[in-house]
């Protein structure tokens, strides 16, 4: 077909999609390509796409309908049913449905509520279940609860915050200087606590710097109504690598991070409901 002539094909603006679906007369294209654009929404504008014309932005292909690539599609349902994996890393050349694969898997996804805040907010109604946020962090697993806690202390003034920051060093610490600065300017809604596992003096270096790991102990001098917070955990935990190493060696792996800081809450009563993790190997 040569681009120089005008083919009429039997299609009417109706059936693609156009808003002048009065007119009974055929489209005219000049090209395979762009009759295809027609049909496929390719050839809409940004103008078109900003009216009401009901079409979607994203038209995800179903999941179900991928043929072939059986080992990625199982890797990918294996990440869902099971976190523990530690995610899929797809790589292949363009066009093989890597995105296609990902994007599909949104309809198989349970619905949750999300915050659409920008730095991550706390649930709109958290103010009336508890007044007390407690965070326990350890190395960069402080990022998303700094994040929080930024936030929550401008925009949500009934809640109370403890910040128990774990880290090797006292240089180790992230966001040492803004949190103290929050600390300063929030004193009643901000208790600020460092405990140092390799530090050789950290009593020297302030009242609010403790020497070890999190312990149920600390956790209870500063949290006295564990039942009554909301917490959330950040930092190392036991990774499927480790996991398969000990496997090989016929021992149980050795707790990490987060496992010790659960087993700590745990013992002090806290039901799984009551907090939020995340982990990172």
């Amino acid at each position: 077909m040569e681009n120089s002539e005008a083919v009429e094909f039997g299609l009417n603006e109706a059936s693609v999609g156009q808003s002048e679906a009065s007119d009974p007369s055929p489209v005219q294209v000049r090209s395979l390509k762009e009759l295809l654009d027609r049909i496929t929404g390719r050839g809409i504008t940004t103008q078109q796409l900003a009216e009401e014309s009901g079409l979607a932005e994203v038209l995800p292909f179903p999941f179900l309908a991928l043929v072939g690539q059986h080992e990625m599609k199982l890797a990918l349902l294996l990440s869902l049913i099971n976190p523990l994996v530690g995610g899929v890393l797809l790589i292949g050349p363009r066009g093989t449905g890597k995105t296609t694969a990902v994007r599909s898997l949104a309809d198989l996804l349970p619905e949750v509520p999300r915050s659409l805040c920008y730095y991550g907010c706390l649930p709109e109604d958290i103010e009336s279940k508890t007044d007390h946020i407690v965070h326990v962090c350890a190395g960069s697993g402080s990022v998303p609860s700094f994040a929080i806690l930024k936030h929550s202390l401008v925009t949500q003034q009934k809640l109370r915050h403890t910040f128990i920051y774990s880290n090797r060093t006292w240089d180790d610490v992230i966001f040492r200087d803004q949190m103290n600065a929050l600390a300063a300017a929030h004193p009643d809604r901000f208790t600020l606590v460092h405990t140092l596992t390799r530090e050789p003096n950290a009593a020297a270096l302030g009242h609010d710097v403790r020497s070890g790991r999190v312990s149920e102990e600390l956790i209870a001098e500063f949290v006295p109504q564990p039942s009554e917070c909301r917490f959330f955990v950040c930092g190392p935990a036991i990774s499927a690598w480790d996991r398969s190493a000990a496997k090989e060696k016929g021992i149980e792996p050795q707790p990490r991070f987060m496992e010790s800081v659960l087993t700590s809450l745990r013992a002090l009563g806290v039901n799984k409901n009551q907090f939020t993790r995340e982990s990172f190997g």
